[in-house]
């Protein structure tokens, strides 16, 4: 009889797994907690491949509006820095339609078993775990209105005194604004490439946490979480799509394995040691951007960002390494 897994989440993270563990033999029931979706995403070349290899299909980004370059203005230098880019920009739902789309699902079923597996990328139903935060900063996010001059292939990246900018075309006139630190006005009025791009501020779209954080522990027996549920990136320096994906695929790697490539304890220990690995170069990232900027608000940020590095490289240390390689979707014991 195959296993029963209840998918906690509905996010890109929840997706993945659904259609890699279906693909196994196991029988998923997807669960949907409130979530807040973001108006766009950027996906990078490497994440369109990821959820290529993992989807398949050629419609997934159909309507996508193409970036080509990557604008930047950061720290104290003068000059703005034009670097080549490929990316996608689509809008969450539009995605997430699609991906479910793939996926033979019971909507809104309930298994007459209980569930041998439950796989989290939602934090609202974790169970019990710790979470840990390096950081304060809230981005929101505003539609605007962009100038007749704004190249709609670009996207701008820009630091101001009390925060930072990151400015999307959605297509035609249209672009989304993340604006990280301060209010959208008070970053705007210290702007000088960003503000250039923006004919009109619209709507306010929504908010979110732009500080990385991490819970553990990250699996139990019965349990294990990926997604937003498990780590969450500040955006100057993660994908959140293309990190959902790894997780994702790692996650659904290590309950197939259980039994059959290893222990339950080595596995969890091997999923923590890849997920902590990664957060801590994350950190690492985050370290740079944020040291390269001066003033109060930026030095509060990256003593943050400081205390996780000294943290995630105990965690890192304290678990074991290269107990398994991942080949293609599956892990194997290194022999």
């Amino acid at each position: 009889m195959p296993e029963d897994v209840s998918m906690k989440g509905g996010g890109i993270a929840a997706c993945c797994c659904a259609l890699l563990l279906s693909k196994a033999g196991y029988r998923v029931f997807a669960d949907y907690p409130a979530r807040s979706a973001s108006p766009v995403l950027m996906l990078s070349q490497q994440t369109q491949k990821l959820l290529l290899d993992v989807f398949g299909g050629n419609d997934l980004f159909d309507g996508a509006v193409h970036i080509s370059k990557r604008v930047v203005s950061w720290g104290l230098k003068e000059e703005q820095m034009t670097l080549p880019h490929s990316g996608l920009v689509i809008s969450e739902s539009t995605l997430l339609d699609r991906l479910w789309r793939c996926i033979k699902k019971m909507e809104g079923g309930r298994s007459s078993h209980q569930p041998v597996w439950s796989v989290v990328s939602a934090s609202s139903a974790l169970p019990a775990v710790s979470q840990h935060e390096f950081g304060s900063r809230i981005a929101s996010t505003n539609s605007v209105e962009l100038r007749v001059s704004a190249e709609g292939s670009s996207c701008w990246v820009e630091s101001v005194g009390s925060g930072w900018l990151f400015l999307i075309p959605t297509g035609g006139n249209r672009g989304s604004l993340i604006s990280v630190g301060s209010d959208p006005e008070t970053l705007l009025a210290e702007s000088r490439l960003v503000s250039d791009q923006i004919e009109a501020l619209a709507r306010p779209t929504g908010s979110f946490a732009a500080y990385p954080r991490v819970v553990t522990p990250l699996a139990g027996t019965g349990w294990i979480a990926c997604g937003t549920a498990a780590v969450a990136f500040d955006p100057i320096a993660g994908e959140g799509a293309g990190n959902a994906i790894r997780e994702a695929i790692l996650a659904s790697a290590v309950i197939r394995a259980i039994g059959k490539a290893g222990t339950e304890n080595d596995l969890f220990a091997h999923y923590s040691n890849r997920i902590l690995s990664g957060f801590l170069r994350h950190l690492q990232d985050c370290c740079r951007f944020y040291e390269a900027v001066p003033g109060p608000w930026w030095e509060a940020e990256s003593q943050s960002l400081k205390r996780g590095v000294e943290w995630a490289q105990k965690e890192v240390n304290s678990t074991p390494k290269n107990l398994f390689r991942l080949l293609g979707f599956e892990l194997h014991p290194f022999a």
